[in-house]
């Protein structure tokens, strides 16, 4: 998807800062599949990992403790990251 702007419609805001744009791009990941989708369908995989881990702690779970600490990280970094950028 690509749309183009003109005129008054290019002058908008991003960051808390003034942008003149001219053409929004639309990106995908070739899957042909809607975001919102993709997520419920890895929100529902990840429950029945825990679910399972519940009902039968032998179960080796995907997605632990460890990994939401992980991405908080990542997470956190990334946004430092984005906001040295803008100043």
């Amino acid at each position: 998807m690509t749309a183009y702007y003109a005129g008054k419609a290019r002058a908008c805001t991003g960051w808390h800062k003034k942008l003149d744009v001219y053409r929004m791009i639309g990106l995908t990941d070739g899957l042909g599949e809607l975001k919102m989708h993709r997520y419920g369908a890895l929100l529902r995989s990840m429950l029945e990992d825990q679910l399972a881990w519940i009902a039968d702690r032998k179960h080796v779970r995907k997605i632990a403790e460890e990994n939401g600490r992980d991405s908080l990280v990542m997470a956190w970094a990334a946004d430092e990251l984005a906001h040295a950028e803008m100043s």
